[in-house]
């Protein structure tokens, strides 16, 4: 996939791909249904095969608890769990606040014991957040984008 593709692409199907290629976390079609209630308990039934470690997001049309990746890709919790697992991966990041506003943020990600001796990481990515300028560097580390 492109850098350009992987821009293009709504929001939380960003999002999924992050989970899949960097938290090897491939996209769920779990969901849960409400079947009744028993006192104080609530009666589920698996609508489909069993969810995976995604969060859970209901629709009222249905009644079923849906799972969808976290929000990698558009707010800074996502970011930091994104930086941590390159992290833990073997890669260092370097990020860069715009200059002047207007301006892109710049993240990039190099494996762990390389100098960076020309002052730049290995594979970059740039946007108009933070949070998606590293999602976009970890897939490019990663391979999952060009």
């Amino acid at each position: 996939m492109t850098e350009a593709e992987f821009l293009a692409l709504p929001e939380r199907e960003r999002d999924a791909l992050v989970a899949e290629k960097v938290f090897d976390d491939p996209t769920p079609t779990a969901r849960i249904k409400i079947v009744g209630h028993l006192s104080a308990q609530t009666l589920f039934e698996s609508c489909d095969p069993e969810p995976q470690s995604w969060f859970r997001d209901f629709d009222v049309s249905n009644d079923c608890w849906y799972w969808r990746p976290k929000h990698f890709t558009t707010t800074y919790e996502g970011m930091g769990l994104v930086i941590e697992r390159m992290q833990q991966a073997g890669y260092w990041l370097s990020l860069k606040s715009p200059f002047r506003p207007g301006l892109d943020w710049h993240a990039g990600f190099t494996p762990h014991d390389m100098t960076g001796w020309n002052g730049r990481p290995d594979h970059e990515g740039s946007s108009d957040t933070a949070p998606l300028a590293v999602a976009l560097a970890a897939l490019k580390a990663l391979g999952a984008v060009e």
